[in-house]
């Protein structure tokens, strides 16, 4: 089983702000002025899911299930994942996307969620932050996550695979059992050996393997990024679940950690993809305490 963090922080602080005609400057695709209401720290909260209405107000599936025949467009939204109830996550497919067993999508506690992926699939997901039930993007200033348990199959030979889409940093351990390949301007995928690790007991506490096992993201001034799950070669129809939420620290003192920055080519601009952040506020993530110090040596900018 693997586990998709959204957890590198425990605690953050949101910042929602109000539009002020003398500091706002509107981009196709970023408000990058505003004035910002005073900031709280806040632990990330996947335990609910806004139940999906259709036009005649009955209750849909929210469980990635609601797309069109292929699975595209498909969408599960979180309602409150900060203390104050300020904000949503939606997740969204943006291509094929049939599970095996989309009953384990969704939220299992607080801090965790998960996705289930059929092997020899590949879809990607498209991660973005709204007003509180509404469809009013907000920008985070800048988000941490990480994925981890990144393993093969018992028995059958099956690798996972993240890839990253969107401009950001990705950290990973130094050494690491991760492949990791960068396509300039494309993606950079995290391939994992196809043999499976010991999943962990505590997903905020990872051994020195495990470690190697993980990668991190970080994004700055951002209303989406998108993510894309694999589960590439093996014999048989194993499924895989991978697993999000609070936090994930490079922490082992017999490892390094190597830091890299990926700029994603810049595409045309879609209305329906919702990038034009109009009306938009500004949603200000900021570490104000890490769960554990991460050691960090020989660092790669």
């Amino acid at each position: 089983m693997n586990y998709l963090s959204f957890r590198y922080f425990k605690k953050f602080s949101l910042a929602l702000a109000s539009l002020s005609k003398s500091s706002l400057f509107l981009s196709s695709s970023l408000i990058v002025a505003f004035n910002a209401f005073p900031a709280n720290g806040f632990q990330l909260d996947f335990s609910n899911i806004v139940q999906t209405l259709d036009t005649n107000g009955d209750p849909i599936d929210n469980n990635l299930t609601n797309g069109d025949s292929n699975g595209i467009g498909a969408t599960m939204r979180f309602t409150g994942v900060d203390p104050d109830d300020n904000v949503d996550l939606v997740i969204t497919t943006l291509d094929a996307y049939l599970p095996n067993n989309p009953g384990n999508n969704g939220a299992i506690n607080t801090n965790d969620a998960r996705i289930n992926i059929p092997r020899g699939s590949s879809t990607t997901f498209r991660f973005s932050f709204f007003k509180k039930d509404t469809i009013e993007p907000l920008t985070a200033s800048e988000v941490e996550m990480g994925f981890y348990d990144i393993d093969g199959g018992s028995g059958d030979g099956s690798q996972e695979r993240i890839i990253l889409y969107s401009t950001g940093q990705y950290t990973v351990s130094d050494p690491t059992a991760l492949t990791v390949i960068e396509t300039a301007g494309e993606k950079v995928e995290f391939t994992s050996p196809a043999l499976p690790i010991k999943n962990p007991d505590d997903s905020a506490v990872l051994d020195s393997t495990q470690e190697k096992h993980s990668v991190s993201f970080k994004f700055n001034n951002v209303s989406e990024f998108d993510i894309g799950y694999q589960v590439v070669n093996g014999s048989s129809a194993q499924n895989r679940n991978f697993f999000f939420g609070g936090d994930v620290i490079f922490n082992d003192p017999d490892l390094s950690t190597s830091i890299t920055s990926f700029e994603a080519v810049p595409f045309e601009f879609s209305p329906g993809l919702g990038l034009l952040l109009s009306g938009g506020g500004l949603l200000g993530v900021h570490c104000l305490k890490k769960k554990k110090q991460a050691i960090k040596s020989n660092v790669v900018e």
